[in-house]
């Protein structure tokens, strides 16, 4: 509030601050009322909207595990359980693919040169990130319960309470964040090949099954 030499307030005069104003009793006829300002309501307000998109985001990462391991168990097990070695080369495959894929899908589109192509690149692009999440918990649910349980469904539900509590880590959950993305992504890529040879997807019990008959 600005006041000038000649400026006067012929009624009552409120206002709101973060400390109290001086003002010349000339300057305002009626009555003054003044009222602080709570600069910490709005803080408040703003951290709990910041920590009900950060357990809605958690949420949605195990719920997305969960429902993939529902619908398609045996390609979740088929594109999660890997050994150390391939998941570096799924880290790498997710990295290209995650980077080429939207910059190929722009100049398809800009270009007009396939422009069905590119609009199929970028939603196949999308869905792999959205469904990154399955397959690196059921990863980790893997190489941390896979030896006391065959279950698809309780090792993507350990692999995601693990990741819920490894992406709520300040500063570690970024890094844990970026290595889902790129790693889920690239298990997928690793399956391509799989569907040109044939091979039919296993669910762990069913091949530990297969081998009490081949013996």
């Amino acid at each position: 509030f600005n006041a000038g030499a000649t400026s006067r307030v012929g009624g009552d005069f409120h206002y709101s601050a973060a400390k109290q104003a001086s003002l010349p009793k000339a300057l305002v006829a009626g009555k003054t009322t003044f009222t602080l300002q709570n600069g910490s309501s709005n803080s408040a307000s703003r951290s709990m909207v910041d920590s009900g998109f950060l357990v809605f985001a958690l949420l949605a990462v195990a719920a997305v595990a969960l429902v993939v391991a529902i619908a398609m168990p045996r390609q979740l097990h088929a594109a999660g359980d890997i050994n150390w070695g391939k998941f570096a080369i799924a880290l790498t495959l997710g990295f290209a693919t995650i980077v080429v894929a939207p910059i190929t899908a722009i100049l398809l589109l800009v270009t007009g040169f396939g422009t069905i192509v590119g609009y199929v690149i970028f939603l196949m692009w999308l869905l792999l990130i959205a469904v990154s999440p399955a397959t690196f918990a059921y990863f980790i649910g893997t190489k941390v319960y896979g030896r006391h349980s065959t279950s698809i469904l309780l090792r993507a539900l350990v692999g995601a309470l693990l990741l819920i509590i490894l992406l709520a880590i300040p500063f570690m959950g970024v890094v844990v964040w970026i290595l889902m993305v790129f790693s889920g992504v690239g298990m997928y890529i690793l399956q391509v090949p799989k569907l040109y040879t044939g091979d039919a997807y296993k669910a762990p019990s069913i091949a530990q099954k297969e081998k009490k008959v081949t013996q």
